[in-house]
């Protein structure tokens, strides 16, 4: 089982498949993949060092406050911690099963927790709480491992919950209910409909469909003369709570909320069907002809076509 590492509010990491190992798992630029992942709780050796100058203070000889008996100090054996006092896992740097590798790491690539993230043809976009919008474009560096170097920065205004990438625009669900759209001439324009959070958003046939707190899905389409969006339909009846995820399969669209998932028939779009359970659907994977449906509480349901439950995965 692979753990992944904590990180800081705002950091991001770059993750890529190896390519070219050879059976000693070196890589094509002749570097040794290591495994640095340790036992939960144990120390790493020789990483002991002594105290180089005892203080007296309240323990005697011993040294001062904490020292204990054995008078030295311990320096790395012990787990590191979070600023909740969690234990952190060691960083993985390389997982040898699936062939990834860590290329870079951006510790401060926000200044607050990184909310969407999103890859278009020639850069990758991140949003964040700290209501940046940033744009980062990925080049090599001397060691042939790719690096993100920052670009673009947009203040936001807004928490981004959700980004995507549409030829050549780039739309961003914020907090207050309004869509952001930003396209690669320089435009940019102020999609305004939901009353609340836009959680999702997703590209259908030239349509894009937007979920949001407010319970609604809406279609927005372009305008060819005026290069505009307007909304040009409003799905409210028979949603399942607030909307948290949405995607298609077949011809219909899946709505997860936090009621459960309503199954929509884009010809009429038209609620045709509501599923069970009903409880807060963390996200939706279509997958041979399947739906997969995650749950905020841990569990696990598989769905056909129609609807019909087929398989589910109660919480560990």
């Amino acid at each position: 089982q692979k753990r992944s590492s904590r990180r800081s509010p705002g950091a991001l990491a770059v993750h890529m498949p190896k390519k070219n190992r050879n059976r000693n798992g070196q890589g094509a630029g002749g570097g040794q993949a290591v495994d640095t992942r340790q036992p939960e709780g144990q120390p790493n050796a020789g990483l002991v060092k002594k105290a180089e100058k005892k203080k007296k203070g309240r323990g005697g000889a011993a040294g001062g406050r904490g020292a204990g008996r054995g008078g030295g100090q311990l320096s790395g054996c012990l787990p590191k911690r979070g600023s909740r006092g969690r234990v952190l896992d060691p960083v993985v740097e390389t997982v040898k099963e699936d062939g990834l590798f860590r290329h870079h790491e951006l510790p401060k690539a926000h200044s607050d927790a990184i909310m969407a993230i999103v890859m278009a043809e020639d850069a990758i976009y991140t949003a964040s709480r700290d209501k940046l919008l940033k744009r980062w474009k990925p080049q090599r560096n001397a060691a042939s491992r790719f690096e993100l170097q920052a670009d673009i920065e947009v203040p936001l205004g807004e928490i981004a919950w959700c980004l995507i990438s549409a030829g050549e625009w780039i739309f961003c669900g914020l907090g207050n209910g309004n869509i952001r759209a930003y396209s690669k001439t320089g435009r940019e324009l102020n999609l305004e409909g939901h009353t609340k959070r836009v959680a999702c958003l997703l590209t259908h046939q030239h349509v894009l469909l937007s979920g949001g707190a407010d319970g609604t899905v809406r279609c927005w389409q372009i305008n060819p003369e005026s290069q505009t969006f307007a909304c040009t339909h409003t799905i409210s009846e028979g949603i399942s709570g607030n909307v948290s995820c949405l995607c298609v399969m077949n011809e219909c669209l899946w709505v997860g909320g936090t009621s459960g998932v309503s199954i929509v028939e884009l010809a009429t779009l038209r609620v045709v069907a509501q599923v069970q359970p009903k409880k807060f659907v963390a996200g939706l994977l279509q997958f041979q002809g399947h739906m997969i449906v995650v749950y905020t509480d841990g569990s696990i349901c598989i769905f056909d076509a129609a609807g019909k439950q087929t398989h589910t995965q109660p919480p560990l």
